[in-house]
């Protein structure tokens, strides 16, 4: 179903408004009778063009799908449309162009197919397709269709919607994580899965290629001569793996949020993208992943992860009890994994979560997004080292496959000549 938006007249019709009153002046001017026919002919047809062009209103259906997976930020979205035409009349000439409800992305203007009209149960219909490349994370609506529909004599042109919105929610901007990462020997099993693969061989059930981080004393001598590479045993394995990762969600945490008071960070876009990284990665090697926000809870209740963090926002309203390293309703278990922090202040509140939750988890590593290395973030961090967390300092330059690939080097990266900043 079609509702009108705008009637205008085209460029034809333009020029047909302009002969039509030169012929009126010159009927004025010279005293001849026929340039005023011309000229009240040329003004009928004109009003003729904008009462056809108005009542022209195509009756079409329009369904709308989407391609290529869940839509992500920056990443092209396929967009097909279907349109039946429902009317007993043929659409005759008419353009299309789609996009965004907000207009952040509109699809180049088309000609649609001429849809012949509907007899009985036969109905006409013709599919166009885009590409959208979704600008932001969160929820949004594509659509109504627009359609440019002219009259017969192309004097006058309706713009008209079809349709209704689409909502579609467009997940964090997330890369594949290199490697099998930081599966820290320090969770010492609760950080890993077991997958054992039978290719024959009692050494082959029981085993698997060594991996950065695991411990020596499960390195199995005799499988690593018998294939030639450090092999460690499976057998410890648990399939319960627990990861749990703290996003700083307090819009004070965010300089640049403060100073251009525009609600906007990119401090905090890079801090979501970077916990999607994480979700996506870790949800690959089997862990079973909590998401804690350092503000008001706003991902209970998500389907997935990442749904729940496309519509994660900067808050003002603290947590009633603080800011606690644990998921919900674990504040007092132990043994809870590993654990990974991204936040882009260390301030006391901060400070006293991270050093107090510390040691329920087996391993922790800590991304602290900071404007240059002041001196006392310095101290602060060295308060983080000496309880156990492993700090990486990101800043601009730094990507997130480079902050998890720092995680593997020297205690300290970021800064000081201590890692790759």
């Amino acid at each position: 179903m079609g509702r009108r938006r705008r009637l205008d007249l085209t460029g034809r019709g333009r020029a047909v408004v302009a002969a039509a009153v030169s012929c009126i002046i010159a009927a004025y001017a010279t005293g001849i009778d026929a340039f005023l026919l011309v000229g009240s002919f040329l003004v009928g047809a004109v009003v003729f063009s904008l009462f056809s062009a108005h009542h022209r209103r195509p009756v079409l259906s329009v369904h709308r799908t989407f391609g290529g997976g869940q839509p992500m930020v920056g990443n092209p979205v396929s967009v097909a449309v279907d349109i039946v035409n429902l009317s007993p009349r043929a659409t005759g000439t008419v353009t299309w162009s789609d996009g965004s409800a907000t207009g952040t992305g509109v699809s180049p203007e088309g000609v649609l197919p001429e849809l012949r009209g509907r007899r009985g149960d036969v109905v006409d219909s013709c599919r166009v397709q885009w590409s959208f490349v979704p600008p932001h994370r969160g929820d949004m609506g594509v659509g109504p269709l627009r359609l440019g529909v002219e009259d017969p004599f192309g004097f006058a042109r309706a713009a008209v919607s079809v349709g209704e919105l689409t909502e579609i929610t467009v997940v964090p901007r997330h890369v594949p994580l290199p490697g099998p990462g930081v599966l820290m020997s320090d969770a010492d099993g609760s950080a890993r899965r077991s997958n054992p693969r039978s290719v024959g061989g009692e050494h082959d059930i029981t085993t698997r290629g060594y991996r950065v981080g695991d411990p020596l004393r499960r390195v199995h001598w005799r499988a690593s001569a018998h294939h030639g590479q450090l092999m460690v045993r499976q057998e410890e394995q648990r399939s319960n793996a627990v990861a749990s990762i703290l996003l700083e969600t307090r819009a004070v945490a965010y300089q640049d949020d403060l100073l251009l008071q525009m609600g906007d960070s990119d401090e905090f876009e890079w801090a979501v993208s970077m916990v999607a990284s994480l979700v996506t990665h870790l949800d690959a090697e089997g862990f079973t992943v909590n998401i804690i926000e350092s503000g008001r809870p706003q991902l209970t209740g998500a389907v997935h992860p990442l749904i729940g963090l496309a519509r994660v926002e900067l808050t003002d309203e603290s947590r009633p009890d603080g800011i606690v390293l644990a998921p919900e309703g674990q504040n007092g278990s132990s043994g809870l994994g590993v654990v990974f922090a991204v936040v882009a202040d260390l301030d006391a509140a901060m400070v006293a979560a991270l050093t107090t939750g510390r040691a329920r988890y087996g391993a922790a590593v800590l991304f602290v997004r900071a404007r240059g290395v002041p001196s006392d973030l310095e101290l602060r961090l060295r308060v983080m080292e000496q309880v156990g967390w492993r700090c990486v300092i990101v800043d601009d330059s730094m990507s997130i496959e480079q902050a998890w690939l720092s995680v593997s080097g020297a205690t300290r990266a970021g800064g000081g000549g201590r890692g790759a900043r």
